[in-house]
């Protein structure tokens, strides 16, 4: 007969080993989900210091949290090619024009400078332009985003 009350003692004393690591279980979800949603909130713009920043900073912001960003690297590199392209073409055609007018040497320097600074323009007005359109795409994606998440029904 003690037998029969031992096995019923350790039947319910494994219930409340089981039932015990079930509850720490869940509270170890519980912790999880609570550390997942302060790093979604953290990284979301739902604060009112973030959504009342300055445009620099909103755009900041954008081009961190890019989806493009190979694209926006690219740009980068287009760029830079393109200063590079400028200052070698405009060695050139300061070089070849001295040779070929050594009388009008100064008219070909300022021509050459003139040049220069309208392609540098060109150059930094294309990537900024490119990266716009860039932002305007990321701006998109995220209040699509947005919008999905409070309406998921649609």
């Amino acid at each position: 007969m003690g037998f029969f009350f031992e096995d019923r003692t350790y039947k319910f004393e494994d219930k409340l080993k089981e039932e015990e690591e079930q509850q720490q279980q869940q509270q170890q979800q519980e912790r999880m989900l609570k550390q997942r949603e302060r790093m979604l909130k953290e990284q979301s713009p739902t604060n009112t210091a973030e959504t009342e920043q300055s445009p620099l900073e909103f755009r900041e912001m954008v081009r961190r949290r890019t989806c493009y960003s190979t694209l926006r690297n690219l740009i980068d590199v287009f760029a830079v090619l393109s200063f590079i392209s400028l200052i070698i073409l405009g060695f050139i055609y300061m070089v070849i024009g001295a040779k070929a007018n050594p009388s009008f040497v100064i008219v070909i320097l300022i021509i050459g400078v003139v040049v220069g600074g309208l392609g540098y323009c060109l150059v930094i007005t294309s990537k900024e332009g490119s990266l716009l359109l860039v932002d305007i795409a990321d701006t998109l994606i995220e209040q699509n985003r947005k919008k999905n998440k409070s309406n998921p029904e649609s």
